[in-house]
């Protein structure tokens, strides 16, 4: 349910993009969604208090990394990237993450794994569909600021595990997205006269309603979502679900985007789906699946 709702993110997030800079865009979505968390918790008389300076560090990095830097490079990728390609980058995230382990801790990186890897990235390639991209060079930048992206969501992670085995899972997103905002909010204030704009757009039904979408489902529900199963399941096995959302994107970019669904575009998806399950199933054989 989780990934499902961060598919549909994408379309939402690529609509808000026409009308409002990146950095506004984030501020407003975690800001509202963590103030709405914390009404949540105190109208349940939930204990909302963190007293543990360690904790409150750790909230702070995993909002850094998990909300702020990877909003900013998963925002502004779509300036240049369809969603369906953004989301299909995010699909990489479990062969990335083995990937990154090999680096940190200096282990050999296991054949099959390279191997999926490169054919993942063929996959990619025949979804961009470099013979019809206008601009190459917009198209690179837009792939690397959401592999950018990938590498903040795949440390915040990491890093999330940790504070769900101690905290409420929705007061950690609280404290994540209000966090989340602030440190955004040095960055949107100058653009904070864009809202008077939007007050007087043509537009501004379309424009809300996707901010309340991106706030409430999206951040609210969807990083609860995704957190809960973190915490019952542990980091790796919540990464093979992401690769269920390219398939999930380019469908519902085809009815609300009117993007082309081509037979390349499906055989480039199903090759980086299958590869990272792959990987995902393999390095998780072992797991015991009735904890």
């Amino acid at each position: 349910m989780g990934t499902s709702i961060f598919a549909l993110n994408f379309i939402s997030m690529k609509i808000l993009t026409k009308f409002l800079p990146t950095m506004l865009i984030v501020f407003l979505r975690f800001g509202l969604a963590g103030i709405f968390l914390f009404l949540f918790l105190i109208i349940k008389k939930k204990n909302v208090l963190v007293n543990n300076k360690p904790d409150l560090l750790k909230l702070f990095i995993s909002a850094l990394f998990g909300m702020s830097l990877y909003y900013y490079f998963f925002t502004s990728s779509l300036q240049y990237i369809s969603p369906a390609l953004a989301s299909l980058i995010c699909s990489i995230i479990p062969i990335l993450t083995l990937l990154f382990d090999c680096i940190i801790n200096k282990t050999k990186a296991k054949k099959i794994t390279v191997f999926l890897f490169l054919l993942s990235i063929f996959g990619v390639c025949l979804v961009i569909d470099v013979k019809g991209v206008i601009n190459i060079f917009a198209t690179a930048k837009g792939f690397l600021l959401m592999l950018l992206g990938v590498i903040s969501w795949i440390i915040y992670t990491i890093k999330v595990e940790y504070l769900l085995e101690k905290y409420n899972g929705i007061l950690v997103l609280a404290y994540q997205c209000i966090f989340g905002s602030l440190i955004t909010a040095v960055f949107a204030f100058k653009d904070m006269s864009d809202l008077i704009v939007v007050l007087n757009s043509n537009d501004f039904i379309l424009i809300i309603s996707n901010i309340i979408f991106v706030s409430l489902i999206a951040t609210a529900l969807g990083y609860l979502l995704y957190n809960l199963s973190i915490k019952n399941l542990g980091v790796a096995l919540p990464s093979l679900y992401m690769n269920t959302m390219p398939i999930i994107t380019l469908v519902a970019s085809y009815f609300l985007l009117n993007s082309t669904i081509t037979y390349k575009k499906t055989i480039g998806i199903m090759i980086v789906i299958i590869s990272a399950m792959i990987v995902t199933v393999k390095e998780n054989s072992s797991l015991n699946f009735t904890k």
